[in-house]
């Protein structure tokens, strides 16, 4: 499905699908495959080209961990939260708009810088020529 000619992944990470398209609505653990023109994620089978990411952002969540409450005790760890940092990709897949919610875990900044500069450089050739 998107490994076109057995083209290889320029990169490659571990992911969590977290949710957002409306064929997948569960979360689950999988891969992030990175290629010249398009972003791949191996578990549900979603393929998104960089020219059709409409919008790339981030969004916080914040949650109580049990082991959090474990290791500081009952009342530090009901008040200190941890922050989750979830990269969001609005893209149209050609029938309707879609909004992909993905947890890139530490490397979130560094893959969604990527994903930007990515999105910006499939959109060149169009400017140039109109």
């Amino acid at each position: 499905m998107f490994n076109r000619n057995k083209e290889k992944p320029e990169a490659k990470c571990d992911v969590k699908y977290i949710s957002g398209h409306s064929m997948y609505p569960k979360e689950k653990d999988t891969q992030a495959l990175f290629f010249a023109d398009r972003l791949a994620i191996k578990n549900p089978g979603i393929v998104i080209p960089y020219a059709s990411i409409t919008k790339l952002g981030s969004q916080e969540d914040r949650h109580i961990t049990k082991t959090r409450v474990f290791c500081t005790g009952i009342i530090p760890g009901l008040f200190r939260k941890k922050i989750y940092r979830y990269t969001v990709i609005d893209y149209n897949d050609g029938f309707m708009d879609q909004s992909v919610v993905l947890d890139f875990h530490r490397d979130a900044e560094d893959i969604q810088k990527g994903l930007y500069q990515n999105m910006i450089d499939s959109r060149q050739p169009q400017q140039l020529k109109g």
